[in-house]
């Protein structure tokens, strides 16, 4: 949760939700001659803002987009608003969002009634997980399907593809549907991506959007079909990862020139999201009805096609195809723990940790056992017998060293490992560690108790586990709790934590809230409350967030996991507090790094640190 400043009328302290501000339209507003009833604002755009809203009358639910105050007199924007309205109300594809009518109420405002998509985008999904390679497949023919049936009502390009304008109803790939036409924001006169609306978005433009290789005026399907092969490469890579298309003017050129690095990207997909991203549009498919025949020769093999071979060759089908052949198990569970690969050679690349098994992963059949030249006529020797024990053991470590954005910690015995704690970045990972733990003998089987915290959160958890790893901090000396003892808390609950001293001399604390947004919140000390002390081997509650009684408290939304942590050291860490109540994450954990490693040179007792989860819920 977002934190936010003082509530004078309470004299408060208050974590505050996260809310889009300065929306045009309040929940409980009627328009349209009272047809419609606004819920809440959804989103601002370059021109626009939706809204969820309720039919009076038939309850149905609608997403409505209205033209901002600011250009609503604006004839071209206006004009271009109509034209997205008309064009797109006769495109009656599945994978695009349907626009029912387009009106204006007594006082001119303008707006566009839609279907109402309820489903995550796929941005957001892809911060917490990657597509199979089958998945991205059945992605590109079903928002190619859509696409084509546009062009065909006159669209000339969608012009804004990204996982942001892709919604995906009840997480499902094979329901997908693309929102968000561009046409008003870059139609124009011809104004290219430079200096336009588009800033910001330069990871998913094509090279004509950048003004290259004809520039505006070749913006057309085949730009599309290159943001396609952007979009697509960014899912199958997953995590919030996606390819580097530039950061600025310079860089977005120059990335544009060539076709971009696909080493993140299965081996499989490299060929035809390679022809997608060919910078000249000459070069890429014809059409997207063209593309969705390439996509269908690459998931050929899914629906059992079979292909030539080379005479004498046994054609091993990539491991992808072995999940699709065995989705029909009833437990989930048991797809998890006959599927996941083993432990592999080499590590996996920074940008596609845990990167899903390819047509290069070695498959399920056993290796050829080479024999001396005096034993080749001889029947083959059996291949050495597997341990299954040892085989779970050995990527059960390999997990706990390689699960992208994890901060894990175990215990270990005589047995092997005793149990697994810390924080994972999505319920796949958890279900990985859960599923090769159960292959292991009940005797020698660690309990998984590990925390589900997704992207900006668990990267700062990791973090924080690297100062551990790096011996800037240390376990031991210090213990923390939520003072409440309640196992969630909800909007209007203090935030107290008890701090135990097992040292032997007086601490300075620190203690922080990492939120889910990536900010970190300081609550002790901070400038209403300058020291937090310890003495040797004393218990204190932490409440009060300075003078007075203002406490720290929880606010509205998002909610879920999230992450409080006390710092004891010997002496102040002077040069780690920037004075700000509220500060990125990120910022925050590179001067905490830097005040830890100068500590350590003075020769002084250990920095020890505490952590908790706490958990937050609506009422």
């Amino acid at each position: 949760m977002p934190p936010a400043a003082s509530d004078s009328d309470q004299d408060r302290t208050v974590i505050a939700s996260a809310r889009i501000d300065g929306a045009t339209l309040a929940p409980g507003a009627k328009i349209l001659n009272d047809t419609y009833v606004i819920e809440r604002c959804l989103g601002k755009g370059g021109m626009g803002e939706v809204y969820e809203a309720r039919h009076i009358e038939l309850g149905a639910k609608r997403a409505i987009k209205i033209i901002l105050p600011e250009y609503a007199k604006n004839t071209q924007y206006v004009a271009l608003f109509i034209e997205e309205a008309r064009k797109l109300s006769r495109v009656t594809n599945d994978a695009i969002v349907r626009y029912f009518e387009f009106s204006r109420d007594e006082v001119g405002a303008r707006y566009l009634v839609m279907e109402f998509v309820d489903g995550e985008s796929l941005a957001s999904v892809l911060e917490r997980r990657r597509l199979t390679p089958a998945e991205v497949i059945e992605l590109l023919v079903r928002l190619a399907q859509g696409l084509a049936a546009t062009y065909d009502q006159g669209i000339q390009a969608h012009r804004d593809i990204s996982p942001a304008n892709i919604l995906l109803p009840q997480g499902r790939v094979d329901q997908a549907k693309v929102i968000d036409f561009g046409i008003a924001k870059s139609a124009d006169g011809g104004v290219t991506v430079i200096g336009s609306d588009f800033a910001g978005k330069y990871s998913y433009v094509s090279p004509e959007q950048a003004g290259l290789f004809g520039g505006a005026e070749r913006v057309n399907e085949k730009s599309d079909i290159y943001s396609l092969g952007l979009l697509l490469a960014a899912a199958a890579i997953g995590f919030g990862n996606r390819l580097d298309m530039g950061k600025d003017i310079a860089s977005v050129l120059a990335a544009r020139q060539t076709v971009p690095d696909l080493s993140a990207v299965p081996a499989e997909l490299r060929p035809l999201i390679s022809r997608m991203l060919q910078p000249h549009p000459q070069d890429r498919p014809a059409s997207m009805r063209a593309l969705i025949d390439e996509a269908r020769e690459v998931g050929a093999p899914r629906a059992g096609k079979k292909t030539a071979s080379p005479p004498g060759s046994k054609r091993r089908p990539p491991v992808w195809q072995l999940v699709l052949g065995l989705s029909g198990l009833a437990v989930a569970g048991c797809a998890v723990f006959l599927l996941w690969p083993g432990p592999k050679s080499a590590p996996p690349i920074a940008a596609a940790a845990n990167t899903p098994p390819t047509a290069e992963t070695p498959t399920l059949t056993p290796p050829v056992v080479l024999q001396p030249p005096s034993q080749q006529a001889t029947a083959p020797s059996p291949p050495a017998p597997v341990n299954p024990t040892e085989t779970a053991r050995t990527e059960l470590n390999d997990a706990l060293k390689t699960l992208d954005c994890a901060s894990l910690q175990s215990a270990t015995s005589s047995q092997g490992i005793d149990h697994i704690t810390g924080a994972v970045a999505s319920a796949e990972d958890q279900a990985k560690l859960v599923a090769i733990a159960a292959r292991l003998p009940a005797d020698q089987r660690p309990d998984v108790q590990v925390e589900i915290v997704p992207p900006p959160l668990c990267r700062s958890i990791h973090d924080l586990g690297d100062l551990r790893s790096a011996g800037l901090l240390t376990t031991g000396g210090v213990e923390l709790r939520m003072a409440q003892g309640a196992a969630t808390l909800h909007p209007g609950d203090p935030i107290a934590v008890d701090v135990k001293s097992i040292s032997t001399s007086p601490l300075n604390l620190r203690i922080d809230y990492f939120t889910l947004t990536g900010d970190v919140l300081h609550m002790w000390p901070n400038a209403d409350f300058p020291t937090a002390t310890l003495a040797a081997g004393e218990t204190r509650k932490f409440l009060n967030s300075g003078s007075g009684n203002k406490v720290w408290q929880i606010g509205g939304a998002p909610f879920g996991t999230e992450y409080i942590t006390v710092i004891a050291t010997p002496g102040p860490l002077a040069g780690s507090v920037t004075g700000r109540a509220v500060e990125p994450a990120a910022d925050y954990l590179r001067e905490l790094k830097e005040a830890l490693q100068r500590s350590s040179t003075l020769g002084g007792q250990a920095n020890v640190f505490a952590s908790v989860f706490i958990h937050t819920a609506e009422k």
